[in-house]
């Protein structure tokens, strides 16, 4: 329990974490031990930014006290302050902003250099394009395909200037494997679509 007022330093925030969830998706009730943690949360408090350890250049925050943020679920440490739950984590380890009481497809902005990918299953991208992926026996390797829906503005060179994105918005990539962070997305299009988000750095291949 902190009392005292936290004061983020670097490019560490301070993020109010939503409430566990209370039911599954079905209407049944979850004893307490087995509540789902959230992994998602509002900014009370952030840093000024991290400096490149040599040029000195401030690398500035991705996102800002007030955004909504979605993050991984084993990413930054929990502490209970002004008696309720709270994060502490690089501004870097948000995946991305959004709007709203829960993530969706038409709110998402992706942080840094973070795309949000919806998975092009296999029927789908073979009568889309021809490309063909060898299946993994048994389906055990989750899909590495997908098609790129949203993009962040990219990374920050050591002096201060973005560098290029490998894609756009639109592209279907192939991205490496084990990459992804799996994320559930309120969508506008079909029930049951999945989203992942990936590192711009971890596209392998565009058509």
């Amino acid at each position: 329990q902190i009392r005292a007022p936290l004061k983020p330093i670097g490019d560490t925030i301070i993020v109010k974490l939503a409430e566990p969830k209370e039911k599954t998706d079905g209407g049944l009730f979850l004893p307490t031990m087995d509540k789902v943690q959230p992994t998602t949360g509002t900014v009370v408090a952030a840093g000024p930014g991290k400096r490149h350890w040599e040029t000195g250049q401030l690398y500035p925050m991705g996102v800002q006290p007030g955004q909504k943020v979605l993050f991984g679920r084993f990413d930054g440490s929990t502490v209970k302050y002004n008696g309720a739950d709270h994060l502490l984590l690089r501004g870097d380890d948000c995946l991305l902003t959004y709007e709203g009481d829960a993530p969706s497809a038409a709110t998402a902005q992706m942080v840094g250099d973070r795309i949000l990918v919806r998975i092009v299953r296999e029927l789908e991208r073979t009568k889309a394009s021809g490309v063909v992926v060898a299946a993994v026996a048994a389906r055990e390797q989750k899909e590495t395909m997908g098609e790129v829906v949203k993009m962040g503005p990219g990374r920050i060179a050591p002096n201060g200037k973005p560098l290029p994105l490998q894609c756009a918005v639109g592209d279907q990539i192939k991205f490496r494997d084990f990459a992804a962070e799996w994320v559930a997305m309120e969508t506008l299009k079909v029930d049951g679509e999945d989203f992942v988000v990936i590192k711009n750095t971890d596209v392998i291949a565009k058509w």
